[in-house]
């Protein structure tokens, strides 16, 4: 199972600090994403990063920045959702202009998910659980809708909100391809590094536990 961090949308000083230790730590890819962020700011961050760390991050700005600093892939928009030729014509430029990268993009819905197929190679899930970093989202996915669609898309799927050492287990049993931590990294006081090792360690525990953690259930919302 892939373990992977979403930026805070934040300003910090300690950035390429948290990136490259979190994947010295084993984090598969760290999401890059800082809204309002000028192309200058976001290089300035690249730049600081080790060029052998940079194969490893995603961008969710400035597309072009992938190719230049030889980084995983670039995360799209929901504007990329949109029904129509224009967008349809936009998704297979980016496939194109980025085959070689991974290309991802967030849902919403599970009909979203079932739909978002060209263009893309993993998608992510959003939010799975009740999110951590902001108390107004909650969850509206049950259980059992989220096990049948996952074994009817054949990209990789990423559970995004409120993953953390309880509920990425259940991610796991549920049958996504990987979580995406952003919440529990980033909340106040808490170390990002110490807090990954933790939910990782968990993710370890339970292959050799016979015991389930204790059950975090979504509340329910139409597909």
């Amino acid at each position: 199972m892939e373990l992977i961090a979403l930026s805070s949308p934040d300003k910090n000083k300690k950035e390429t600090d948290i990136i490259q230790e979190l994947l010295e730590a084993g984090l598969s890819s760290y999401h890059l994403r800082k809204p309002g962020f000028s192309h200058q700011q976001i290089r300035e961050i690249l730049d600081d990063v080790d060029p052998g760390m940079r194969k490893r991050i995603v961008l969710h700005s400035f597309p072009e920045l992938a190719s230049k600093y030889s980084l995983k892939g670039v995360h799209l928009g929901s504007s990329y959702h949109k029904p129509g030729l224009v967008s349809q014509t936009r998704r297979h430029f980016m496939a194109l202009r980025y085959g070689d990268f991974e290309r991802t993009i967030t849902c919403h819905s599970l009909e979203r998910l079932r739909t978002t197929k060209k263009g893309f190679s993993a998608l992510v899930l959003s939010p799975v659980f009740n999110t951590i970093s902001d108390h107004n989202i909650s969850s509206g996915f049950d259980e059992k809708s989220i096990r049948v669609t996952l074994k009817q898309i054949a990209l990789p799927v990423y559970a995004l909100g409120g993953i953390d050492e309880r509920t990425i287990i259940q991610a796991r049993d549920m049958g996504f391809s990987g979580v995406v931590l952003q919440g529990a990294l980033w909340r106040q006081h808490h170390d990002p590094l110490e807090t990954f090792v933790t939910i990782r360690q968990a993710l370890r525990n339970s292959v050799r536990e016979s015991s389930p953690l204790s059950v975090v259930k979504p509340a329910v919302r139409s597909a």
